[in-house]
């Protein structure tokens, strides 16, 4: 298999934020703290009936969320690029997933805090397959309650370093579920 990092779209990452203020701005009255960060993660499609038992995915991902005390938080999250695999004659690709979620943790000292994350997650997986010369492509779109765990370890006053397992869709036919890390910052 071949990876390949595919660049983010301006246009994702514009819907992104633009969200995010719509959501994010009515909470500012009840958060205590903002925070915005991105994780690198290695994502995992299992497909129960076709020819592909498993394909991992490498995706970029960006989290804006709110704090409303010290146990429970809010985020939204958006995927900003993903990688191509290539398994015979077909290219899947993660085409973009989002999110919100609420975050329960209790911190178990000053730089560890561990998490549980429940929400609801839409992503879109396209296919490209190669017959005879001719390219037919194809996307399907899924949604489903996500729910993972995770902690933050705070590194400086305001940066954490996340680090999480998460299982995104679990339908009948197709899993997305794994392992991300990234930077957390707080505003």
């Amino acid at each position: 298999m071949k990876t390949t990092l595919v660049q983010y779209s301006a246009s994702k990452l514009v819907a992104f934020l633009i969200f995010g203020t719509l959501i994010v701005a009515p909470s500012l009255t009840m958060a205590n703290e903002i925070y915005y960060g991105a994780n690198l993660a290695s994502i995992e499609l299992t497909d129960d009936t076709g020819p592909i038992d498993k394909i991992s995915f490498t995706t970029l991902y960006g989290r804006l969320g709110t704090k409303w005390g010290e146990n429970v938080s809010g985020e939204l999250r958006l995927g900003l690029a993903s990688s191509k695999e290539r398994y015979v004659n077909h290219m899947l690709e993660m085409k973009g997933f989002g999110g919100v979620y609420v975050r329960v943790g209790t911190p178990a000292s000053e730089t560890f805090y561990p998490y549980a994350i429940i929400g609801k997650t839409r992503g879109k997986l396209g296919t490209s397959t190669n017959t005879s010369g001719v390219v037919v492509k194809t996307s399907d779109t899924k949604s489903d309650t996500s729910f993972g765990f995770g902690a933050d370890v705070k590194i400086f006053d305001s940066v954490t370093i996340n680090l999480e397992y998460m299982n995104y869709i679990d339908k009948p036919v197709n899993d997305f579920a794994g392992f991300a890390i990234g930077l957390t910052f707080d505003l």
